[in-house]
Formats: C-alpha cells, structure tokens, sequence
C-alpha cells in the first residue's frame, strides 16, 4: 500500500496479503486499527506522516527522511521490533506523555531525526541509539528511558529524560565525545538495579557529563556517591554503577557535586552534577588549582564518610596521603 497525498484513516481490521508494507511519502495515514495477522512494515519518507492511534507491532518502521513523521496516541504500546538488521528512523518522533514504544528484537535501533515524544521508551532486548538532542535544560525533562535486563542504551547527543532505569544487567552509554564535557545527559531520577548492595547494571559516562535535576524530591547523592565508588574499581572503572571507558583509558576521574552544598558553580540547589574531570578537581572547575588545595587540606585525615566534595579523590571514604598523592599529581593542570 502506497500513500503519497490527502488523508487516509483506517478504523477497521486490515489485512496485506502480499508485501505487508504501507509507504507513506506524503500526507497522512491514520492507524486507528491493529494490523489483522502478524506484524507490518512502514516506511516514511518524503513528508509523509504515519500515526499510530491504537497498540500496533511493526516488523520494521523506517523513516529515511528528516520531514517525514512518526506519531503516536496516548494510551498507545507501540512495538518496534528490530531482528533483521539494524535499522535508523530519521524523521520526527512525536507522543504524548501516555503514549510507550517498546522496542524489541536483538538488533540496533537509531533515532537520528528531530524529537517530540513525552512518552515512556521501554528497551527489552537489543541496542537503543538516541543520537537526536532534545536539549538540557529542565522543561525538556518529559520522556523516560527502562532498559531491561541484557539490553542497552546508547545516548550519541546531549540528551534530557524524566527518568532513567537500568534495570538487571543492563548498559547505558553516553558516548564516547573525545573532549572534556562534549555530551551532557541530563535526568530528572536515576535508578540502578542493584543486588545486595551491590550494583548490577551500568551507566559509562566516557569523557561526557551526567546532571541530576531532582527537583523537590529528596537528593540522591548518597546513591550517587556509591554508584561512583563501585564503578571506580581501583581506576578500572568497570565495577558496575556509574563508570568512565575513558577514565580507564586516561587514568582520569569521575568527580561529583550536589549543588545543595555550594561548591560547584553555577549549579543549582536542587541539582547534582556527576562529570568526567582531573583528579583533584574538587569544585569542578575544569582545573586543580588553589581553590582545591583549600578543600584537601580542610578534611585532611578524614577516617570515613568522605565524598568527592570533602576531598576524597581516591573513592575509599577517607582523606589520607593517598588523596595528597594523588592531588600533587595534577596539581596546577586544567582540563581535560
């Protein structure tokens, strides 16, 4: 079925016998009605928009063109199966705040095109790639991310969500952006899965920075102290919680700041900050400088409960010649 102009709405059981696809190269087709038998494929391009107004799972949804949209309905699962082949819609996501795509299949899926979904993305099995920006800032806070357990999610741009969920043994992935500060990911809830204290799932900062904008909930920084902590792993950074592939590589840091304790410029009361920086950066400032210095020798020979905001460099929850060292290091150095 082809549409390249005018409106078609479809409202009852339907049924394509021989390609199951529909294509959509102008104009509008309005789903209001499930595919009768098995799943479909539907291609977008040109200026053409397919909605999607009832529950529907799709072999494929391509869309090989930035003008061309996807749009779903509130109320709708929409189930974007991915198992033969990679496959990148390039057009406009658009939903309301009820509206949930599931995607399933073991392959990747890429969202490269412009984004207007205030939905909930739910990733059962496979790679999500969110390579659009939607922007940092906190009234871009609407849609969420689940990734379920075995699967991953890949933020390729400067991203902001509701909330995101890691759950079982699942990745996230702020891609790797060869620079200090390249990508800022920005969620208003971070939830880890964790076992016995012990975190099973993963966020990889890489070289990119994470913010927390917990509004008027309680802080989460004693998580987030602990998800750095356990993603440290004695500067492997592969401990599970929050780690850095690209600390690992450089022998950097993952250094944190609650914005409730002042320290770090610019951010607000109700905001953590969780970056990729130097050892020693205390204030992440971008530097080590004297302003550090004031911090170190401040909680110099702390036994316990520690953090990177009281000068504990090293993740061990004590400030000792260990931190010094380290600090004297890259004492007077900026970057990354």
């Amino acid at each position: 079925m082809t549409v390249d102009g005018g409106v078609l709405n479809i409202t009852g059981q339907f049924y394509l016998y021989d390609s199951g696809e529909i294509n959509v190269s102008a104009g509008l087709v309005n789903m209001n009605s499930a595919y009768g038998t098995g799943t479909i494929t539907v291609n977008v391009s040109g200026t053409g928009e397919a909605h999607f107004g009832v529950s529907q799972e799709v072999e494929a949804l391509i869309g090989t063109a930035a003008t061309g949209t996807a749009s779903f309905g509130d109320n709708v699962q929409f189930t974007w199966r991915i198992d033969d082949g990679d496959e990148e819609f390039v057009g406009a996501i658009v939903g309301g705040s009820k509206a949930e795509i599931i995607k399933e299949g073991g392959d990747i899926l890429t969202l490269g095109g412009s984004f207007a979904f205030s939905g909930l993305f739910t990733v059962n099995d496979g790679v999500l790639n969110m390579n659009p920006s939607n922007g940092s800032d906190e009234e871009y806070l609407t849609h969420a991310v689940v990734v379920s357990d075995g699967a991953s999610v890949i933020f390729s741009a400067t991203q902001a969500l509701r909330a995101l969920t890691l759950n079982g043994a699942a990745t996230g992935e702020v891609a790797d952006s060869g620079g200090h500060g390249g990508k800022l990911l920005t969620v208003g809830s971070l939830s880890i899965a964790e076992v016995s204290g012990s975190y099973t799932a993963t966020l990889d900062l890489n070289d990119n920075a994470l913010k927390i904008d917990y509004g008027t909930e309680p802080s989460p920084i004693a998580a987030i102290v602990a998800m750095v902590a356990q993603g440290y792993a004695l500067a492997a950074w592969n401990g599970g919680g929050i780690e850095s592939s690209a600390a690992a590589t450089s022998g950097l840091a993952v250094g944190y700041g609650d914005g409730a304790d002042g320290i770090v410029a610019g951010l607000g009361i109700d905001e953590i900050l969780v970056m990729y920086c130097l050892p020693g950066d205390i204030d992440l400032s971008g530097g080590v400088d004297g302003t550090d210095v004031d911090f170190l020798l401040g909680y110099y020979v702390t036994e316990e409960g520690a953090t990177w905001s009281t000068a504990d460099i090293t993740y061990d929850g004590a400030v000792n010649g260990n931190d010094v060292d380290l600090f004297l290091g890259y004492y007077g150095q900026s970057g990354p």
